[in-house]
């Protein structure tokens, strides 16, 4: 059940089985949220660091009409505060773990569970959002920088086909992940 956070602003905790970790979803919506039509939602990767001002401008964005109406679906770890320097480290570590694939060549072996982290969002984050909020289920964004960006093109790359997103919005990814081997997918 999702907790009002604010007027326009709710948040629940989720957890994976997939992945094995706790998630804290927090659903913007907007001023003039209507549940009798529908939405485009946007899907932000890590929430903890972007959230704060991806929701800013997006309010700001909305207000003016100088973009559509959306519903801002952000993901981050649950009871994990990027300004303590431990849970920095620990984000750090399960950022690796969900936005990756393939597992980093070399000694320490990191990462590469994005079909995991791909199997929350599509069999429990979606299903729960759709369920609680009027979101059009054709006009999904995933929205990601840095690794988000990598997992958004690793999305794109590798289930064309699919219908979980119909756009990736990838900024600043990081594409020198595994040797490259997203620009090696393209080859």
């Amino acid at each position: 059940t999702f907790v009002l956070r604010n007027a326009t602003e709710e948040v629940e905790i989720l957890a994976s089985d997939d992945t094995g970790y706790e998630y804290e979803i927090t659903v913007l919506l907007p001023a003039n949220y209507d549940a009798n039509r529908t939405y485009p939602s946007v899907y932000l990767i890590d929430g903890h660091w972007h959230y704060l001002n991806v929701a800013a401008d997006a309010k700001q964005l909305m207000e003016s009409g100088k973009i559509e109406d959306i519903i801002l679906v952000s993901i981050a770890y649950a009871n994990l505060r990027p300004s303590n320097l431990n849970d920095f480290g620990v984000i750090s570590e399960y950022r690796v773990d969900d936005l990756t694939f393939p597992k980093n060549r070399g000694d320490d072996e990191l990462g590469g569970n994005a079909f995991e982290f791909r199997q929350f969002i599509a069999n429990d984050l979606i299903p729960v959002i759709e369920a609680n909020y009027a979101t059009d289920g054709t006009d999904r964004t995933l929205m990601g920088h840095s690794l988000g960006g990598y997992f958004g093109i690793w999305e794109m790359l590798n289930f064309s086909d699919s219908s979980l997103f119909a756009q990736v919005e990838a900024g600043s990814p990081a594409l020198w992940w595994a040797d490259g081997y997203l620009m090696s997918q393209l080859e």
